[in-house]
């Protein structure tokens, strides 16, 4: 995954087999100039295998990266300034698998992604320090696996898209797809959700 600012630098989000040493495959982060010269770049990870997932930028137009531990088998979200300078590093509890990460204008980022545990999809907002301010789990009436894969903060709430299995008459189960708006501050006054179509 790519970002970029408003000078031309880009921001890279992926993961390596060799970078820092820290185990078999690491998070990888870089930063090129409006040149295409690398500025620097960084490994995050753990002694076992690390996978970089998406990248955005916070408020102060440092790049947010979300990142994945098969170790722990948690979702990792770390910050750094533009000078590649590790600013926070926050581990979310085991069985979240984060897809997609996406920031506020008053500093506060939010991931989503899928619960392992019980095959519902989560939310989670942290705020501008690296600390959980809440999470929640979505899921469907029926219990069935639901995978959510993007967000973007959009009209004072947070959007993001889910895709579910749900069942249909004749017994088959087909992929469906869904789009929901959540208050920033995790409350269900005035949530909505809309049902897209089949994926």
């Amino acid at each position: 995954r790519v970002v970029s600012d408003a000078s031309g630098n880009s921001y890279f989000v992926g993961t390596t087999a060799s970078s820092g040493g820290m185990g078999g495959q690491d998070i990888l982060i870089a930063k090129y100039n409006s040149a295409g010269t690398l500025a620097w770049q960084r490994s995050l990870g753990t002694s076992s295998a690390d996978s970089g997932i998406s990248i955005t930028f916070n408020a102060a137009g440092n790049p947010v990266i979300l990142g994945y531990g098969t170790a722990t088998g948690s979702a990792v979200v770390a910050t750094y300034d533009t000078n590649g300078i590790l600013l926070w590093q926050v581990q979310l509890p085991a069985n979240f698998y984060p897809r997609d990460i996406t920031a506020d204008a008053a500093g506060n980022v939010y991931l989503v992604g899928n619960n392992y545990a019980d095959s519902t999809g989560f939310v989670a907002k942290i705020d501008g320090s690296g600390n959980l301010v809440w999470s929640l789990q979505i899921s469907t009436f029926a219990g069935f696996w639901v995978e959510i894969t993007g967000a973007k903060v959009a009209g004072g709430g947070l959007v993001f898209n889910a895709q579910e299995w749900i069942m249909i008459k004749n017994g088959s189960m087909v992929l469906a797809s869904s789009i929901f708006k959540l208050p920033l501050d995790g409350s269900k006054t005035g949530a909505w959700g809309e049902f897209t179509g089949d994926a």
